[in-house]
């Protein structure tokens, strides 16, 4: 931290940040939570209203066939109107034919003494024709031939009852009869497609209802045997929904009785009674919850990428602002450095030019120790304009560089000979070593020379003055090769905490604050930005005590 920052306050404001991104956190994670919550339970609705939807489109195809039968008062069954039972099923057959799931309306007969009769409406003819028991109702005839229960006597029956036989469903309806009465029975029966029921109507009911996020598998409930569907049986699906269902007295041998028309589409409740199939369903992530933890997990990343971003927004923010008050801080250094370093030698200039303007230098002596003093006051006040002007430049754009083949010692020279009167007033000895045969260094002479200038000045001015080394060597690889030019002193070093931060603009060591050494804390910022808009680097080696050795790395010439 710079001169002047209160630790305490930083960390209070880091602190209450972190606060509030855990409170935040922690809300984050609670509305997740309840989210993920909400979503598996609209989903599971969803699914579920779906499924009742689906068994009920079923049960309203079927009904819309099997209650033509007992359209109107019901007759006495000696007074069954088998034409008006024609009139109404042609009428019926002709809109619904080609949509309707029903292949074909039977009547049976129970005669005493006699095997069941058979009948079967004819489309064409429009009445009933005989017809033959199909193999695969002989569990259905034998269940008709058994509700004679001895001559002139039958059972009683209620409601219709519905058989699986082959790939047919079969509602065979009985006529009331009453008990005693020696006339024959009459069964009204209507034979549905069940193939086409389950591989051409559930299939377009599930895509219409649920799309193609859900797999499906039928089932037959007396088995478990699998009738149709995109996937296994499901040992645990999501929502299984009964198929086929009744509620009448009793299941007869492979079938049931429904009883009343479906339930309607505004009331969606539990499943009800079981029914000859079953239909489960399952997300195709692997089960709804597994949807929803997945959802979750995408959830929770994402909340965590937004508080990602907005620490990192925070911690910039902080930054920013910490950063603006050192610079603020050291603008202010650097406003009163000037302003000394300003002061001193427009005021000693002053005062030696009112002498000499008075008159009271008289002899040749004093006059020449006047203008040496003004010759050294304007050369100091010219450098510190210089590098004001050439850090302005530096700040408002990269300097604009002519890099050409420029030899070391020329450079190294140049920047000796311009600090010249600064060494020969501190009585310093300097030491230079130049490799030899050092390649040139591709550079704008007029910048890199201002840049091992202000390293000098640099080492001039708070290495103690006693001791320069300017040391030139090569380094670098075959295809990268560099040339470093060393500026090294003998002074009291650099504090570590200083030694992080010499490069920033305006900024002063502890040392150069406390020991009073003039500057504005620009000459090393405009080394290193020099060095490094022309491809290379300028490191500091230091340690209290031990002096301080500037490195700049420039690129050289490829042989």
């Amino acid at each position: 931290m710079g001169n002047g920052d209160k630790p305490w306050r930083w960390i209070a404001t880091l602190s209450a940040l972190a606060l509030a991104l855990a409170a935040l956190a922690f809300l984050q994670a609670r509305w997740l939570n309840e989210l993920r919550t909400a979503d598996q339970e609209r989903a599971m609705e969803h699914l579920r209203r779906s499924a009742m939807r689906i068994s009920q489109t079923v049960d309203r195809e079927m009904f819309s066939a099997v209650r033509l039968v007992f359209r109107g008062p019901r007759p006495r069954s000696d007074e069954f109107d088998e034409n008006a039972l024609i009139e109404r099923w042609s009428e019926w057959w002709d809109e619904r034919n080609a949509n309707s799931l029903a292949k074909a309306l039977y009547l049976a007969e129970n005669r005493p003494g006699q095997d069941p009769v058979l009948r079967r409406f004819h489309p064409e003819r429009a009445n009933l024709v005989g017809a033959e028991w199909p193999s695969a109702w002989d569990e259905l005839k034998r269940h008709i031939e058994s509700s004679q229960a001895e001559p002139g006597r039958f059972r009683v029956f209620f409601g219709p009852m519905i058989v699986e036989a082959g790939e047919s469903l079969v509602v065979l309806m009985p006529r009331p009869i009453t008990p005693g009465r020696p006339f024959a029975g009459r069964w009204a029966v209507i034979e549905f497609d069940a193939r086409r029921l389950a591989t051409e109507m559930l299939p377009r009911l599930i895509e219409e209802n649920l799309g193609e996020e859900y797999q499906y598998s039928l089932l037959r409930r007396s088995s478990g045997d699998v009738i149709a569907g995109a996937g296994p049986k499901f040992t645990n699906p999501d929502f299984t929904v009964q198929l086929v269902r009744g509620g009448g007295r009793g299941p007869t041998p492979g079938g049931q009785q429904p009883s009343g028309p479906p339930p309607s589409e505004e009331l969606i409740g539990p499943p009800g009674p079981p029914g000859l199939w079953e239909l489960r369903f399952r997300h195709e992530a692997g089960s709804v919850a597994q949807l929803a933890a997945a959802t979750h997990r995408r959830n929770v990343w994402l909340s965590l990428g937004v508080l990602a971003v907005m620490a990192a927004a925070m911690a910039m923010v902080v930054a920013n602002a910490r950063r603006a008050g050192m610079l603020g801080r050291q603008q202010m250094d650097f406003v009163a450095a000037v302003s000394h370093e300003l002061r001193t030698p427009i005021a000693a200039m002053r005062s030696a030019a009112d002498n000499l303007a008075d008159g009271l230098v008289r002899d040749e002596a004093q006059a020449r120790r006047y203008g040496e003093m003004l010759r050294q006051q304007g050369r100091q006040l010219g450098d510190l304009v210089e590098q004001v002007l050439s850090f302005a430049g530096l700040a408002a754009h990269a300097p604009s560089k002519n890099p050409r083949p420029s030899a070391v010692p020329e450079l190294v020279d140049q920047a000796l000979t311009a600090c010249a009167p600064l060494i020969s007033s501190s009585a310093c000895e300097v030491e230079k070593r130049i490799e030899p045969g050092l390649p040139n260094v591709l550079a704008d002479s007029t910048w890199v020379g201002l840049a091992l200038r202000n390293l000098m000045q640099n080492a001039l001015l708070h290495g103690g003055g006693k001791w320069l080394r300017v040391d030139a060597h090569r380094n670098g690889t075959n295809s990268q090769p560099q040339v470093e030019i060393a500026v090294e002193d003998k002074g009291p070093g650099i504090e570590p905490a200083d030694l992080q931060r010499i490069f920033e603009p305006f900024y002063r060591g502890q040392t150069a604050v406390r020991n009073a050494v003039r500057g504005a804390g620009l000459g090393l910022a405009i080394a290193r930005k020099i060095a490094e808009s022309h491809g290379g680097s300028l490191r500091a080696e230091s340690r209290p005590g031990s002096g301080t050795r500037f490195i700049l790395s420039l690129p050289a010439v490829k042989s």
